[in-house]
């Protein structure tokens, strides 16, 4: 691990990473399947969970949430707007991972720049920002709305370098997916893989560092 103290930009993914949001998504799903009196079947929410986390060769959770609502001969508009609605309430619960409020007040303490790149939707990112009272923590966000190709393609994080001002070689990345430690690979930048927010074991073997949580890279 390179001396925190070389870097001038921190860069975070956000569901996994800041916050333990994987076990929201699934439970919002059903809770809105529950709603309108459909049940998922197994193989269903398999699918799902794969788009939530974009694992693989995964669909788009806009475009499952439509099919799976026209297959259960509901409205897909007010099905997909109603599941994202009660998620924005629900992921307000979203553990903290550990270490990360330690870790953010600390780097806070010094000339960097922090930043969010995720594949979330920018509203998703507000809340879970505002949620945690972080509004004065991050210099810049990125969500869906702001890429085109996502990860495991690097737009995100190049993009976010970028406007940050600075050479990949100046910034950190935090990860916990496959996906996004490729994707931060792939910008130039420094990437930590972080276990803490995964139930399974995810393969982080391209990051140049992996720590159980955010606490263990602090000290």
């Amino acid at each position: 691990m390179k001396n925190i103290l070389d870097f001038k930009a921190f860069i975070f993914d956000m569901d996994g990473t800041l916050i333990n949001s994987e076990p929201i998504g699934l439970e919002t799903f059903i809770e809105i399947s529950s709603k309108f009196e459909v049940e998922p079947t197994s193989d269903e929410v398999a699918i799902f969970m794969q788009s939530w986390k974009r694992v693989g060769d995964y669909i788009p959770e806009d475009d499952f949430l439509y099919g799976f609502a026209k297959k259960n001969g509901l409205k897909a508009d007010t099905f997909a707007k109603e599941f994202f609605e009660m998620y924005l309430q629900n992921v307000t619960y979203a553990d903290v991972l550990p270490g990360v409020y330690e870790f953010l007040n600390k780097i806070k303490l010094l000339n960097v720049k922090i930043a969010v790149v995720s594949a979330s939707k920018a509203s998703q990112i507000a809340s879970v920002i505002k949620n945690n009272n972080w509004e004065t923590i991050f210099d810049l966000l990125l969500g869906e709305e702001d890429i085109i190709k996502h990860k495991p393609d690097p737009e995100g994080y190049n993009k976010a370098i970028k406007q940050l001002g600075l050479s990949a070689e100046e910034c950190v990345v935090f990860e916990d997916s496959k996906n996004g430690v490729l994707s931060a690979k792939s910008s130039g930048a420094y990437v930590v893989g972080l276990r803490a927010g995964n139930e399974a074991k995810i393969d982080l073997n391209a990051a140049d560092a992996i720590f159980d949580d955010l606490s263990q890279v602090r000290k």
